[in-house]
């Protein structure tokens, strides 16, 4: 399968799935060693792919654990630059409360290239975390399914 991932003239337009991952007062972030940012655990979706399906592929490929998507928190439209590159993406954000402990429980560790770390909510407001829109988002944890429009500064 291919996945969502179109180039229009200047700008690439992506649909994604994302995870709030967490274990009681925790959240798993995760990042590349060259980016000075976090985000959240996810991927593309691919073409005839349900949103629910993709997140649970890309945690089975990032991770090697098998979860249940609980509940989709945020659907997002979010425009954004990044490396020279403009984005339009639609992103679902699912979560995903890793009580059985599933994921491997060090504070910090690597898998396929990337960092992964579990993070106390209270750290969460001194760390860079990408998209900006996330990060009052982890903090205080909707009740209700959110549709967020926004564009990350240039």
């Amino acid at each position: 399968m291919t996945d969502i991932h179109v180039s229009i003239g200047e700008t690439t337009l992506n649909c994604r799935v994302a995870a709030i991952i967490t274990k009681g007062s925790k959240i798993l972030l995760h990042k590349t060693k060259d980016d000075a940012f976090w985000g959240l655990v996810g991927g593309k979706i691919m073409y005839q792919e349900t949103s629910r399906a993709a997140i649970a592929r890309e945690l089975k490929e990032e991770l090697a654990v098998d979860v249940h998507a609980e509940r989709l928190l945020v659907v997002a439209e979010n425009f954004f630059a990044f490396k020279g590159k403009q984005f339009h993406e639609f992103c679902f954000v699912y979560q995903i409360d890793d009580g059985d402990n599933a994921i491997p429980s060090e504070e910090a560790f690597v898998e396929q290239g990337l960092m992964y770390r579990w993070f106390d909510k209270n750290e969460l407001p001194y760390i860079e975390i990408k998209p900006t829109f996330l990060k009052p988002i982890l903090l205080d944890m909707p009740s209700q399914l959110q549709h967020i429009i926004h564009a990350e500064p240039h």
